[in-house]
């Protein structure tokens, strides 16, 4: 009986360390460790950076296109001057009255 009661005690005190290690254990673990975070840090800022450098750049585009786009409207004529649509109107890449009416016909195979 005495031999069971000192294998139980043992064997709780076992559990007991195993538990505080397992607890440290847990705690170092979601600390980290203090290189890991200027390193994050550093990611991190070289990401703003890129954003705040690809935002500029993306403005930029937007400006210039915008340019552009008021250049090549007012060089364009709202009209065909020749071949057989000539006296038809156009914007761009669109030809004809804009407000005609469409008809659409869908084909299927239900194969």
């Amino acid at each position: 009986m005495k031999r069971y009661a000192r294998l139980m005690r043992d064997l709780l005190r076992l559990s007991a360390i195993a538990a505080i290690v397992g607890a440290v254990g847990l705690l170092l673990a979601a600390c980290g460790s203090g290189g890991q975070d200027e390193r994050q840090a550093q990611s991190a800022d070289e990401t703003v950076r890129s954003e705040r450098q690809y935002r500029q750049a993306s403005v930029l585009q937007q400006q210039d296109a915008e340019q552009t786009q008021v250049d090549v409207e007012i060089a364009i004529p709202s009209e065909i001057d020749f071949g057989h649509r000539a006296g038809l109107p156009f914007a761009r890449n669109v030809v004809g009255d804009p407000e005609a009416p469409v008809l659409v016909i869908e084909y299927s195979d239900f194969q």
